[in-house]
């Protein structure tokens, strides 16, 4: 918590764009009573970046892919031998851990969906449970 608060808003902007710890940065922010005027300013940086970043990643694939113009039943095969390919790593991996293994909790569950949610996402939904109505 002392580490959130010496950093402030450049914590709160890093924390939210590295993958594993951006979950953890909005719960360390309120244990550690980061005022609002250093959170939220720190919250719309690392936000806007984050998704600037994927936005990024988006256009150089897309033009990446437009440069290789290829045809329709080439991309479609593409398509099916990386879905194949998946189900293969998918099944290696589970048969390498093995069948004794308990599945998930639901706690894993949640942190992996929340981990993919964004803060817009969620403050909408905050307000719809304190209004309890559609917004």
């Amino acid at each position: 918590m002392a580490a959130v608060r010496r950093g402030g808003m450049a914590a709160v902007a890093l924390g939210l764009t590295t993958p594993g710890v951006r979950i953890a940065t909005t719960p360390a922010s309120g244990l550690a009573s980061l005022a609002p005027r250093v959170f939220i300013p720190g919250l719309i940086a690392g936000s806007a970046f984050f998704l600037a970043w994927h936005f990024a990643i988006g256009y150089v694939g897309g033009f990446l892919l437009a440069l290789l113009n290829l045809p329709v039943p080439i991309i479609i095969a593409l398509i099916i031998v990386v879905f194949v390919l998946g189900i293969a790593g998918w099944l290696f991996i589970r048969r390498r851990r093995g069948r004794g293994q308990a599945p998930s909790s639901a706690g894993e569950t949640y942190a992996a969906w929340a981990d993919a949610s964004c803060p817009a996402c969620l403050a909408i939904s905050l307000i719809r449970e304190q209004r309890g109505a559609d917004v």
